[in-house]
């Protein structure tokens, strides 16, 4: 069974994206991360990986092609 992450990191990765001039500190501070947080390298870390991972997501969705048709062929391949 998955955790679920806390709220505040992809809400400061959702920030990143949309802002990209924001720093992840300001990002952090709009997220309600207090001051001690905002210091704790992991928690840099893992906002940083997630804005990684949606980006790559919203990549690989908008780059997959759908075919608009399929085609079958009743040819019998012979090797």
């Amino acid at each position: 069974m998955g955790r679920d992450g806390d709220p505040r990191v992809a809400e400061a990765a959702a920030l990143l994206i949309e802002q990209p001039s924001m720093t992840i500190a300001q990002a952090m501070a709009i997220s309600k991360f207090n001051k001690r947080e905002c210091n704790n390298r992991a928690i840099v870390k893992n906002i940083s990986k997630k804005k990684a991972r949606v980006l790559a997501a919203s990549h690989r969705m908008n780059n997959e092609p759908i075919p608009s048709s399929v085609t079958t062929s009743n040819k019998s391949a012979s090797v």
